[in-house]
């Protein structure tokens, strides 16, 4: 991702089952990437994650509070582990996903509908 990108929608990678990686460029003000998934710059929302990534692990970065419908659909992830500052998790964000652990952390306060369908937990 090239940085003068300012404005990203909901689901720009939305079942890209063969996205290994996402790169954002290091001057991007507004976006960056680590371990296949896309952070808002302040931390806050986790946007979009690489579906093609074979990691089975995941620790979401610390800061983070939101993750967006649909980021981890199919995701091959196994374990994922949620900072304390994650409060929300919306509608199918881990649809048809792997998982079959998850670690919440103390700060979680909503989990939309659906957001768990599908997958092993």
């Amino acid at each position: 991702m090239g940085k003068s990108v300012i404005t990203i929608s909901d689901n720009i990678f939305e079942k890209c089952f063969s996205l290994e990686t996402i790169e954002v460029h290091p001057e991007n003000i507004y976006w960056y990437s680590k371990n296949g998934v896309l952070y808002s710059i302040d931390n806050k929302k986790v946007i979009s994650y690489a579906l093609g990534n074979t990691q089975e692990s995941l620790t979401l970065e610390d800061g983070a509070t939101t993750i967006y419908s649909y980021v981890f659909e199919k995701a091959k992830l196994k374990e994922i582990h949620f900072p304390n500052s994650l409060t929300t998790i919306n509608s199918y964000a881990f649809y048809h996903a792997a998982l079959e652990r998850a670690t919440f952390g103390s700060g979680i306060t909503t989990i939309s509908s659906y957001a768990f369908e599908y997958s092993n937990i």
